[in-house]
């Protein structure tokens, strides 16, 4: 890729963190712009100038890891875009955060299911140590 279209991944990262907001306020912690981002809306010149950008393989990294004044610590926002989101329309752009908020959302689910069944276990194995005191 020769050149990188700032102002449609500004967008895309706005509408993406929008859904993510949403299903924060309803305790659906998701994040569809990867772990370790604190992205949140910002106008596209504050975008520009707080924001660096690079790829890696198949990812666009939007990332400030800038020093705190004063501080011991970094900034370490890291957001990872997959390159192929600039090419999509609107539409396809919606229909693939449904389908990853849908993944991630079944991820979640199965973790909490596996939590559940690791807990019941354990309960069994200490009812049956009390029970043999």
């Amino acid at each position: 890729m020769k050149t990188l279209d700032l102002y449609r991944l500004w967008r895309i990262m706005d509408k993406i963190s929008k859904r993510q907001e949403k299903l924060f306020e309803e305790n659906k912690y998701i994040h569809l712009l990867g772990g370790r981002s604190s992205y949140s809306a910002y106008d596209f010149e504050s975008f520009l100038s707080y924001y660096c950008f690079r790829f890696e393989e198949d990812l666009i990294v939007v990332f400030n890891d800038d020093g705190i004044p004063w501080e011991d610590y970094r900034t370490n926002d890291f957001s990872y875009i997959p390159s192929s989101l600039l090419s999509f329309t609107e539409n396809e752009l919606d229909e693939w955060i449904e389908k990853e908020v849908e993944e991630k959302l079944n991820q979640l689910e199965a973790r909490k299911i596996s939590e559940k069944e690791s807990i019941k276990k354990q309960i069994e194995s200490l009812q049956t140590k009390l029970n043999t005191l």
